[in-house]
């Protein structure tokens, strides 16, 4: 179910304004996200088992490098900063309101991630003590 509101929202945000930041800065910034989520995928399809789902898949290795290496959920964080780049060019109440679902969503489906993540992998609880959770150097 959470997937499924993640989608929604990301579709409903995606629809409700512009899709390219007119504003040089927040331009590089969606930019800079859209790199971010697209490493973060590659790895994550290269090295261990890529899924939309909170279940790690049974065959999936615990990532530590590349993005992963700094924080543990960078596809989030990519669609969070790029999000949050076009709402700041394009603000609208309904953008805004969207941008919260989105970012609640997120962080839910984190939760329930890093709870099924902490069963699965021994070294998780090592790797989530010396990470941040979406935030680089933050949080």
């Amino acid at each position: 179910m959470i997937v499924f509101f993640q989608k929604l929202f990301i579709l409903l945000f995606l629809i409700s304004g512009p899709l390219i930041a007119k504003n040089t800065y927040l331009f590089l910034i969606e930019l800079s996200a859209v790199a971010l989520g697209v490493w973060a995928v590659l790895l994550m399809v290269r090295q261990s088992r890529f899924r939309v789902h909170p279940e790690p898949a049974q065959n999936a290795r615990l990532l530590d490098t590349g993005p992963y290496r700094y924080i543990r959920n960078p596809m989030y964080c990519a669609i969070v900063l790029g999000f949050g780049a076009l709402l700041a060019d394009s603000v609208s109440l309904v953008r805004v309101l969207i941008y919260i679902l989105v970012i609640a969503v997120h962080l839910m489906k984190i939760t329930v991630e890093e709870k099924l993540l902490l069963e699965k992998f021994e070294g998780y609880a090592s790797y989530k003590s010396r990470t941040k959770r979406l935030i680089p150097f933050i949080w």
